[in-house]
């Protein structure tokens, strides 16, 4: 008899008033906790969830923003349906880290060159992205940038994870650890 071992990764989370969903970027799902529930329940897993990591709520709170490899996608709490956001004119690759604020989303690109962190505004209708803003890229305390939290109008993020020295659960190189910069950034 032949088992397949699961692997997982959860990943980012976006904390709302429906509950909290987590991005599981090994198993290409989005888990869900129910509110009042202590649970992981799978919401939806989908070959689309191809590495899904970043997720937060739309501007309007009705549906997720998943970001997955070089896809964003929004999903609708009912029905579960995947529709790809329209980033005309802009290549992305996989945010590590997705935010909304405003009208806007926020997203950390570390897997693409230059490394950066970009401020991305809708449209009216929140269908496209219309106009995208660089905020920083490359700082020089930049060592895979990841993860952070927007209070009032700024945005704040580790700029240093140094998950390039992480393998399989082991750090490679202890002296090569430095210690760990946040970075804040005017949101436009």
């Amino acid at each position: 008899m032949t088992t397949t071992a699961e692997t997982h990764l959860f990943n980012d989370l976006v904390v709302t008033d429906s509950g909290v969903y987590i991005t599981d970027s090994d198993f290409d799902a989005v888990y869900q906790i129910k509110p009042g529930e202590d649970h992981l329940e799978i919401f939806l897993k989908s070959p689309d969830l191809h590495y899904c990591n970043g997720i937060t709520m739309s501007p309007k709170e009705d549906h997720l923003l998943v970001s997955a490899s070089s896809v964003v996608f929004s999903m609708e709490l009912d029905s579960w349906e995947l529709r790809k956001v329209n980033f005309p004119n802009y290549l992305i690759f996989g945010f590590d880290g997705l935010y909304s604020y405003n009208k806007s989303l926020v997203g950390i690109q570390n897997i693409t060159f230059p490394v950066s962190v970009n401020q991305f505004h809708w449209d009216n209708e929140e269908k496209e992205i219309e106009r995208a803003d660089n905020l920083v890229t490359n700082h020089s305390l930049f060592d895979t940038p990841t993860t952070g939290v927007i209070v009032d109008d700024w945005f704040y993020f580790i700029a240093n994870s140094q998950l390039g020295n992480f393998d399989n659960g082991k750090i490679l190189k202890p002296e090569d650890l430095r210690e760990i910069y946040i970075l804040k950034v005017k949101l436009n």
